[in-house]
């Protein structure tokens, strides 16, 4: 580790790697699948540039104010299927690439079993960043490569995670004009490790290699659906109820042991753009409502809010209270909560199959009376509407029922 860091406040960003001029340090794999840098002390000058551009070393900045807030989806059903809110962060990408720019973002490996960022110049690359990764991606050498895109004058636009963004930011240690972040809201990193044991299990139970994954598939209906296809060409849906590594992931066991306390949530967004789900989108703006998703998007820069106005003539968009979009996504401002037997949880991941691993850690949480109630007046506001066209608004199932009663 580098010398006054602790590993727990370790967000596995790699600037100390890629600043390093002797290039002695290395991301290694600890034992719960996450990678720290190491440092080889042989070739180490003491130079402290490790040190300078850690972003657990930055001084936290409050924002100014709220950012604004819009709620958005693509027109183009097809994008907005195949990614897993609305589709804002592809229609972006694209247009960074139809400009002649460059786009670095999160893809999954050939084998399905790690996550890491690429860099695409063509709209066929593009394709690989559609869907949210629930694992950290190994970054490699992808900051020095972004910077050697500015120095030669390139358009960048760089999707990551907010601690990801940081780390960017404080490498290139000045601010280009060049060069668009987008965050994305996060709950945590989940643990590559995890992630393997959950695709050994599944390969084992449906007796082949698993080819290709999507973590939220909008398919047979299902908003939070693992999709895999197999050798066999199979498509294979697992719903949420039966995700298990989702299960998991959600009850904060299989995070970064530096997401119980995340530094970025403590500090203003260095990002131009902040993109998530627009939870409680029925109650914020109904009339965005829709089967599919719909992105929450919070402008943070001038920048930010030119390269969303110019893909907003392909999306259904509306402004929303950035306000009410944050409270209902938590993860956007608050850390999780470790688990008290989360080193057990690791400790048994070597030994229990997922099934067992599952069946012992995965506490069904308590449904709140409130969300028991909101849950059943959508679910009756969906009967409804499937028997005739209307939109939902306040009030409107009790004026239903009065009309029926009459």
């Amino acid at each position: 580790m580098i010398s006054g860091i602790k590993k727990d406040a370790c967000c596995g960003c790699s600037a100390c790697v890629s600043i390093c001029p002797q290039k002695c340090i290395s991301m290694v794999e600890d034992k719960e699948g996450f990678l720290y840098p190491q440092i080889g002390t042989t070739l180490c000058v003491g130079c402290s540039l490790c040190r300078k551009v850690c972003p657990n070393l930055m001084e936290p900045t409050e924002p100014d104010c709220l950012p604004i807030g819009y709620g958005a989806y693509a027109k183009e059903t097809k994008i907005h299927a195949e990614c897993s809110s609305g589709g804002v962060s592809y229609l972006l990408a694209e247009q960074i690439v139809s400009r002649g720019g460059i786009v670095y973002g999160c893809a999954m490996d050939f084998s399905c079993q790690t996550a890491m960022h690429i860099r695409a110049d063509s709209i066929e690359a593009l394709q690989q960043f559609k869907g949210s990764k629930y694992i950290q991606s190994d970054l490699n050498d992808t900051f020095k490569l972004i910077e050697n895109d500015l120095n030669n004058n390139k358009l960048v636009l760089f999707f990551g995670v907010p601690c990801q963004i940081n780390g960017l930011r404080s490498f290139l240690c000045k601010d280009f004009k060049n060069l668009l972040c987008c965050e994305v809201i996060c709950h945590g990193v989940s643990s590559p490790l995890v992630w393997k044991a959950y695709m050994q299990y599944l390969e084992k139970k449906y007796h082949s290699s698993i080819t290709a994954v999507s973590f939220r598939s909008k398919g047979k209906n299902q908003r939070v659906t693992v999709k895999i296809i197999n050798d066999n060409k199979q498509t294979i849906f697992i719903p949420k109820q039966k995700n298990l590594f989702m299960k998991l992931y959600l009850q904060n066991y299989s995070v970064r042991p530096s997401c119980y306390n995340c530094d970025a949530k403590k500090t203003k967004s260095l990002a131009d753009i902040t993109l998530g789900d627009l939870w409680g989108v029925e109650f914020i703006k109904p009339e965005l409502n829709n089967k599919l998703g719909t992105s929450c998007v919070f402008i943070n820069t001038d920048k930010g809010k030119q390269l969303f106005t110019s893909v907003c003539n392909k999306l259904f968009v509306k402004e929303i209270s950035s306000q009410k979009a944050i409270k209902a996504n938590p993860s956007y401002y608050e850390s999780v909560k470790m688990p008290e037997d989360r080193a057990d949880f690791f400790r048994d991941i070597k030994v229990m199959s997922f099934p067992e691993l599952t069946k012992h850690y995965y506490k069904a949480p308590p449904l709140k009376l409130k969300q028991w109630v909101l849950s059943e007046l959508y679910s009756l506001y969906n009967l409804f509407s499937k028997k005739r066209k209307t939109t939902l608004k306040y009030g409107m199932l009790v004026e239903m029922s009065h009309k029926r009663k009459q």
